[in-house]
This record gives C-alpha cells, structure tokens and sequence, in this order.
C-alpha cells in the first residue's frame, strides 16, 4: 500500500492540464461512474469564476456559513503548502487518510480517464460533498477559465463572477471580450448569476449569455471602503448604513471580494448586518497575511500573480508605514515581468529582489536586481539586512509563499 506521499507524488506525475482537447467528457464519465453526478443538487452548489478575487471570496463565504451552522464543502486552488489544503470540510482540510483512501477507490476511473492533476481532485471533492459527507452547500472555485474547467461539471443554481482581467492570456486569449466569455462559461441552464460591474461591451457579451441560458443576474457594485492609518499597514473597513465594519485582510479589493461574498450570503436567505460583523475574523493566508514575528520587521506573504493583484498590493503598501521595504518577487513562466517590476518600482522606498517559485519558476533577464534561485535562501539573506522600521514583501506567486511556508517560516 502506498503512504499518502507516495501518492501525492502519483498524484503530481500526472499533468496538470487535461491531455486533450478542451472538453469535460473525461471528467464527466468518471463522475458519473463514481455515481456522482446523481447525487448532486444544483442548489447547494455556489461556482465563482473570476481573474482575481476568487479564493477571498469563496473563503469569506465558506466561513459566513459555518458561522450560521451549516455544513460547507470548499475547494479552492492551489494549495501552499499540503495538496489536502484545497478540499475543505467544515473549515478543516480533507484528512491524509481519507486522501489515500480516494486514492486507492478511484485508481481505475482515473486511470482510465486519463484524468489530470486537477480533474483528480475534483473528483475527490466530489466525492466527499455529496456522497461521504453531503454537505449544506459546496462552493467550488474555478482552478482557470470557467468553461473547460473540470469544476463546470458540477451543476450549480448560483454562479458568481468576480473581476475580469488580464491573465493566463496564453490559454484564455489575448482580449478581454475572450477572457470574459471563457470565464462567463460557467453559467448554467437557469442559473442565478452574481457579477461585478463591467464595460458596457462586456456587460452585453454576459447579457447574451444570461439570455441564451434563461438565467436571472444581479449586478453587485463595489462598496464603500474606509481606510486608516495602521501600524504598519492600514486598515480596511466597509462602510454600510452608517456603520463601519473592520476587514481582517487588507486592500479595497478584498473589500469589494468581500462584499462579493456577503451577498452570496444574501441569496441564501441572510441579511447583510448578519455577515459584516463576521469579516474581521476571515482567515485566508498569503493574502497580504503576516509571518510570524521572527525578525525585527514584519514579513507579510502576498501571492499576487497579476498586473490587478500587484497593483491592489502597491496600493496597500503605499498607506503602510515603514522606513524601506524589502520585495522578494517570484518570477513564473507566462508573465510578462517587466509590466509587472514597473509597478513596483513606483513603491517609494523600496529594494526588489528576485527569485523563482519551485512550481513554474523561470530565471530572471541578466542585470536587473539580485536574483537567488531558492526562495527560502533569498528571503533570509533579506531578513540579515532588515532594521526595525523596515518590512518584507513576498508577492508574485502563491506557489512562492507556499515555498517559504515550508521553509523554516510559519504563520
């Protein structure tokens, strides 16, 4: 019998991205060989796509119900640090026991549908939702798109549409008009569609798809967000009929991805005033989320991997307070980094390191700024050079603050 390591090393030789054409054929026959599919009811599932804002808003949502009593599924990707970190139930991650036992029943479908890395686990979220542990409800964060991604095999009532940027261009094309239609992808048959404001070009390609699957919509817009002065970040409040309610993650748009997830919690028969108390205790870490105090600095993980997530980071740490700040950025395959390092470079005060994250790391341009291969090694020989007044920046990868998660670094 395999260990749980073993597996998950089975587990990673497998691709990461289906080995055919887009399609959710393969995916679909092992659920439903599982018998699976038969067991799902539409309106426990919440599907959120999005460019950014996805994960903040699934997790706020996830614990808004679990504040109420429910049972809730979650999953999320990637993981940081343990792969069982992207199938939650009832905010603890699925057991390394439980793991291998999906391992060890599901072999054969995966196997013989030739399934993916991701495709697997959903299959194992699946699994443990609605068969094992049938949940109140499930909330499933897409892992890229929408409409070929194996989580739009799970049939949801409620999809959620967060921001529309550029990312993954490689993949979802080059034009936002692309990128909105892949993403708007996963609205089904009478559907109940929460979506933030777009261009109005946008709004009409999302109104043709509304139409065509006879779906109801609402159109969220953006709260109001109060800031002030931290030590040393700012903190974030969204104001709501006279009242202010402090935000435990930082930056107007986890304010917005917030708000996003309080009116899921609406639809599904609360009240707002019930939710804005609850958003000071909303965990989510690598979202600008502290290490512990280990050095005479704070050292806060940050996994923006987009043009959108480091501009939401450069707006933060410039209502933050300190003497220098240290960025420790990772490079990855299919970025462009110099649009990327142009937003850094406008934080007053700042010395840019580079490094790679072990998962889709690439080398850096000769003569840019220092540049050490192994994250761990490059965020310590920063932390030598750091004074009291200063702070530390770790961004440009989730899968980089995995890596100084499993380092000698620990929340």
């Amino acid at each position: 019998m395999k260990t749980y390591n073993e597996w998950i090393e089975w587990l990673e030789k497998r691709s990461i991205m289906p080995q055919i054409r887009p399609g959710l054929m393969h995916t679909e026959n092992a659920l439903h060989q599982a018998e699976i599919l038969p067991r799902v009811s539409p309106d426990k599932v919440i599907h959120i796509a999005g460019t950014n804002g996805k994960g903040t808003t699934a997790k706020t949502l996830e614990q808004l119900l679990l504040k109420q009593g429910y049972s809730v599924g979650l999953y999320t990707s990637p993981h940081l640090v343990d792969t069982n970190e992207r199938i939650c139930l009832n905010g603890k991650n699925i057991s390394h026991e439980q793991m291998i036992a999906y391992f060890e029943k599901y072999q054969p479908l995966i196997e013989k549908w030739n399934l993916s890395h991701f495709e697997t686990l959903t299959l194992f979220s699946a699994a443990l939702f609605f068969v094992d542990s049938p949940v109140d409800y499930a909330i499933y964060e897409i892992g890229l798109g929408g409409t070929w991604d194996a989580t739009n095999i799970i049939p949801h009532s409620t999809s959620v549409i967060t921001t529309l940027g550029f990312d993954h261009q490689h993949i979802l094309g080059d034009t936002l008009s692309e990128i909105a239609d892949n993403k708007f992808g996963i609205i089904q048959k009478n559907n109940h569609v929460l979506h933030f404001p777009y261009d109005e070009d946008i709004e009409l390609q999302l109104a043709e798809k509304l139409n065509a699957k006879d779906a109801t919509s609402a159109c969220i817009l953006p709260p109001e967000v109060v800031t002030e002065n931290g030590n040393p970040l700012p903190q974030y409040f969204i104001k709501h009929q006279q009242k202010i309610y402090l935000l435990s993650l930082p930056g107007t748009r986890a304010a917005h991805n917030m708000w996003m997830a309080l009116h899921i919690f609406e639809t599904l028969g609360h009240t707002l005033e019930e939710g804005l108390p609850r958003l000071k205790d909303i965990e989510w870490p690598a979202r600008m989320t502290q290490l512990a105090q280990i050095t005479p600095c704070p050292v806060y993980l940050s996994g923006d991997h987009n043009i959108q997530g480091l501009e939401s980071a450069q707006e933060i740490i410039l209502g933050a307070s300190y003497n220098r700040i240290k960025i420790l950025f990772g490079l990855s395959k299919n970025r462009v980094h110099k649009d990327f390092l142009k937003i850094l470079e406008k934080i007053p005060r700042a010395d840019i390191f580079l490094t790679q994250p072990r998962f889709g790391g690439v080398e850096p341009i000769k003569g840019t700024y220092p540049y050490t291969s192994d994250p761990c090694t490059a965020l310590r020989d920063i932390l030598q050079t750091v004074q009291p007044n200063d702070m530390v920046l770790v961004t440009g990868s989730l899968y980089l603050c995995g890596d100084i998660l499993k380092g000698d670094f620990a929340l």
